[in-house]
This record gives C-alpha cells, structure tokens and sequence, in this order.
C-alpha cells in the first residue's frame, strides 16, 4: 500500500470539503485509480473530476501515470479563456 498526499488547490476545496488529504492506495495504482478511490469518499469531487487538472510532484500527470508511495497531488481547476 502506498499513501499519497492530495492537495485541493481553489474552489476544489469547497467540493472536497478541506484544504488536503492522505489517501492509502495499493501499489502500483496510476492515477486513474487514485480518482476513482477519490470520488468514492469524496462523491462531490465526481461531479467536477472531468474539469480538473492533476500534477504529482510538481508536474502534470496523465491518467495512466503510476503513483508512489509520498506522491504529492494537486487538483485544480482548467482555466479558460476567451
């Protein structure tokens, strides 16, 4: 098992409810797992998952990249212009 910090930078936070978390995955989770735990205790972020941007460790991370044990995720949100 691994343990990640995740970071809910902006108006992220109001949907996960804090500022930052610890959450426990097993090993050789990627991303895409990290989010589907997530949203599993924390149902809001769900509703704006698709709307996020997520780096590890200071850089932007696919779906498909491996997590390790200490990572440090941001999610925050895309920003538009016009």
């Amino acid at each position: 098992m691994i343990n990640v910090q995740v970071n809910y930078s902006g108006k992220v936070q109001e949907y996960a409810g804090e500022e930052a978390s610890i959450l426990r995955l097993p090993d050789g989770a990627d991303v895409a797992l990290f989010f589907r735990e997530l949203t599993s205790q924390k149902p809001n972020i769900k509703d704006i998952s698709k709307f996020l941007f997520v780096s590890v460790n200071g850089s932007m991370a696919p779906r498909n990249r491996v997590l390790q044990d200490g990572d440090e995720i941001h999610l925050f949100f895309r920003m538009g212009g016009g």
